[in-house]
């Protein structure tokens, strides 16, 4: 049932993009004239190129679809292979406000020492409905399938320009479960350096209200995009902190780590490879330097 799900959704993904190459080239043109105006369409592109999950549905067009291969080896476990589908689709008849969210997750090949975005945490369906929606703030009703049954839940994003290079953008969600409300903050302070360049601070805050003790992590990135089209190369470098409770930073995870990702053929199939280095991983509660590989497609309608 699963995998019909997953085949059905990459079956209208890919008949509504007939000319994927055409539509890809003209998307990204006009994405780079965008973000060239605004600081927090800057941040969107960045976060669409490096495929972050937790903005995805905001960087990209209403249809598309991630298929990701990874490989992540640590010189102290053993190696991990996945292979994951993510994307989402509106449904017109709805006045575009319905989005369905899908991921094929992989729970029991987590990566713990992951600074970086959100992901659905187990989710194999989501619906969204964006009961508000405009350029400064969003507020959306959602309703996640996961093996624990469907949790009803909340998410709210406000993006604010604080100047012409400054721009702060947050999104806090509430999920319900037979257990209780989960919550997630994500805040991002994001800087533009050049048009090819941009600085960002993230932090985020997973909790399990009354149950748990907080999970937090804050990551400083450096990101830039150099070329057009195939052939278009990016570069993040990115040093953080992530912890368990406390804010203590002496039993903290740190991390870095540099990515280089490179579209190859053509500009909607990408090759990354990200080495990295850990301090008190969680992965074996040692120091410890690891690789991720990862190959890349984007399937998606820009209209």
């Amino acid at each position: 049932m699963r995998l019909s799900v997953f085949a059905a959704c990459a079956a209208v993904c890919v008949f509504a993009c007939p000319s994927v190459q055409a539509n890809q080239d003209e998307w990204f043109d006009n994405a780079r004239q965008v973000a060239q105006e605004k600081v927090d369409a800057v941040a969107l592109w960045f976060d669409g190129y490096f495929g972050d999950p937790q903005s995805d549905p905001d960087a990209l067009a209403h249809n598309y679809m991630r298929v990701i291969a990874r490989t992540l080896w640590y010189a102290e476990s053993a190696t991990q292979t996945s292979f994951r589908i993510r994307g989402s689709l509106h449904l017109p008849r709805f006045n575009e406000r319905l989005e369905l969210l899908f991921e094929d997750d992989q729970p029991d090949e987590p990566d713990p020492d992951a600074l970086l975005g959100e992901g659905f945490n187990e989710t194999q369906v989501a619906l969204r409905w964006h009961w508000i929606d405009n350029d400064a703030w969003k507020l959306d009703l959602t309703a996640h399938w996961k093996n624990s049954g469907v949790r009803p839940g909340v998410r709210f994003r406000r993006s604010v320009v604080l100047s012409r290079s400054l721009a702060l953008r947050g999104y806090h969600r509430f999920d319900y479960n037979s257990e209780g409300w989960d919550t997630v903050t994500d805040l991002a302070i994001d800087r533009t350096l050049t048009n090819s360049s941009s600085l960002r601070w993230r932090n985020r805050i997973d909790t399990s209200l009354g149950r748990e003790e907080a999970r937090w992590r804050s990551v400083l990135q450096l990101r830039s995009i150099q070329g057009d089209g195939v052939g278009e190369i990016g570069r993040r470098w990115s040093v953080g902190l992530a912890g368990l409770g406390s804010p203590s930073l002496t039993d903290a995870t740190k991390t870095v780590s540099f990515t280089w990702r490179r579209s190859f053929w053509r500009d909607y199939l990408w090759f990354e490879v990200e080495p990295r280095y850990i301090w008190n991983s969680e992965v074996c509660e040692c120091n410890t330097a690891g690789v991720q590989l990862k190959a890349e497609v984007l399937l998606f309608d820009p209209d």
